[in-house]
């Protein structure tokens, strides 16, 4: 029998300025940036600064620009939205490569890759596309979609693709003829990538290698030149991210540990794993009597004025970061570009 749903619940913010401009390193001496990526709660780098499960790792070991991993894990993030509950990563492609009668060398036979950190992550999958990129190829995709099952995995797809030679290849275009593209469902946690062999005989002078991964789909457009691709690249992809200790928002509100701890937080079901109740709605769709804003599509243009001032809206309205107690001593306000920063 299976465990209830896992716990998922999402922080909606009634307004978005967190996602742009509120650090901890205001109220603290949590560091909020690792490189170019930025560091918010509930993420940090520091003991004491992050909600559990969410460490970010940020490794200066090289001498270059520093590295963000989530956890304790070697999986490398580029990016953290708070808005829309999202980390955007970085996974090797998986390969196969051929000579006349068999497989030459590959690295599918890596471990499968969980995303899963801490019980944090799942793959997003209204972002990423399943890709595989050859000739004479196919490829599918192994995952975990719960936490347990009566199998090793639970959800499979894949893909074939074909040319005889590059002059129907099209750059830009994946319909199957050197690149294929499928969707994935919500709630996967990890990814085992396995192929079946073909001969490549007559498509070594081309097409000498498979590729399969899975990326943003806004960052991939194919090309010819990806048949002969490096087998060490790297792409981008995005993961769901939200606390998942409660099985209901109702049994979360009843847990010292709630994340949504001001009244300018709520909480639903996160985009992984199930779908959003009828009683809560995406950020976008939150009436203005609870995000009092001329015009929600410009959340991201709010700025941060100083701990202890005040900024104020076109209403007069105040509002402070949503993951602190209501009558914290540290409240930070947002509003547009017109911050009067009075004292409060």
């Amino acid at each position: 029998m299976r465990r209830p749903r896992e716990a998922v619940l999402r922080m909606l913010r009634t307004l978005a300025a967190a996602a742009a401009t509120a650090t901890n390193a205001e109220t603290s001496n949590c560091s909020d940036k690792c490189g170019q990526v930025l560091v918010q709660y509930p993420f940090g780098i520091e003991p004491g600064c992050y909600r559990v499960g969410f460490a970010i790792t940020c490794d200066r070991s090289d001498g270059n620009s520093p590295k963000a991993f989530l956890g304790t894990s070697d999986i490398e993030v580029t990016e953290i939205s708070l808005l829309h509950g999202q980390s955007r990563v970085k996974a090797q492609v998986s390969w196969e490569c051929y000579n006349e009668t068999a497989v030459e060398s590959t690295n599918s036979n890596l471990p499968s890759k969980s995303f899963d950190v801490n019980g944090v992550y799942k793959i997003s999958d209204d972002r990423n596309k399943f890709t595989l990129i050859g000739c004479n190829s196919m490829a599918y995709l192994q995952s975990q979609q719960t936490a347990d099952g009566p199998y090793p995995y639970v959800y499979y797809t894949g893909c074939l693709s074909y040319c005889e030679d590059t002059s129907k290849v099209i750059n830009g275009v994946c319909n199957g003829i050197g690149c294929c593209q499928t969707s994935i469902p919500s709630g996967l946690s990890d990814t085992s990538f396995s192929f079946t062999a073909y001969s490549h005989r007559y498509f070594l002078s081309f097409s000498p290698c498979s590729y399969v991964f899975i990326v943003d789909q806004d960052y991939y457009s194919f090309s010819a030149t990806d048949l002969t691709m490096d087998t060490n690249k790297s792409m981008p992809l995005w993961l769901d991210w939200a606390v998942r200790d409660a099985a209901t928002c109702e049994e979360a509100k009843g847990s010292d540990n709630y994340a949504c701890r001001s009244q300018n937080s709520v909480c639903s079901k996160a985009r992984s794993g199930a779908a959003l109740p009828p009683t809560a709605k995406p950020l976008d769709d939150i009436p203005k009597a609870i995000v009092p804003l001329d015009d929600t599509s410009k959340v991201l243009e709010l700025q941060h004025c100083r701990t202890n001032f005040y900024c104020s809206s076109s209403s007069n309205e105040r509002w402070h970061h949503p993951y602190h107690f209501d009558d914290s001593k540290e409240q930070h306000y947002y509003t547009r570009h017109n911050c009067k920063g009075s004292p409060v």
